[in-house]
């Protein structure tokens, strides 16, 4: 799905980028393009993407490739001017942002290094 997403806005459409985001702490999940020529059919192809995944019309090799892509950007290494402009916007520290990892887990186990999560 994404893959067409990227096609329909880069590709086709000429915008400089786009993409999908999750914010997490505000529970918001928006797409997005930038230096767009074509937004009102951008918008088409955004409406079209929430219909395909509504719909279930994703394989279990796009879910996969969703979940390793996700899985790579909370476990990536948080850079000390990012975690400045965190805290600026969002009021989340260091220790917060920890607590929050500890309590993720998949199938009760800690992601990271396999235990148990108590």
């Amino acid at each position: 799905m994404f893959d067409n997403l990227h096609n329909e806005i880069r590709v086709k459409n000429g915008a400089y980028g786009g993409g999908a985001r999750m914010a997490s702490l505000e529970g918001i999940f928006s797409f997005y393009s930038y230096r767009d020529p074509y937004v009102d059919e951008t918008l088409e192809a955004f409406e079209r993407a929430i219909g395909h995944v509504s719909d279930g019309g994703f394989s279990e090799e796009e879910l996969e490739r969703a979940k390793l892509a996700v899985f790579g950007k909370v476990d990536a290494p948080i850079a000390p001017g990012e975690r400045g402009l965190n805290y600026f916007l969002n009021h989340v520290t260091d220790a917060m942002r920890q607590k929050y990892e500890r309590k993720r887990e998949v199938g009760g186990k800690n992601r990271k290094n396999g235990s148990s999560i108590g």
